[in-house]
């Protein structure tokens, strides 16, 4: 649910931030970076969660 939440507004609200500037190669340049960026950062979060799940089981062997 919040990465849901998340995957909506950011994306939205940069396109509306950047479609102001009335350049179109601008706006899709600007949503393509924040896909990759937002898919890397989703993938760090879930690599150290996942990490930090591991941890916390074999502390509690």
């Amino acid at each position: 649910v919040i990465g849901l939440s998340d995957g909506l507004t950011v994306p939205f609200a940069l396109t509306a931030g950047l479609s102001v500037l009335g350049k179109s190669r601008l706006v899709i340049l600007g949503g393509m970076a924040e896909l990759i960026a937002g898919a890397i950062s989703m993938g760090i979060v879930s690599f150290l969660a996942s990490q930090a799940e591991r941890n916390h089981y074999r502390y509690l062997q």
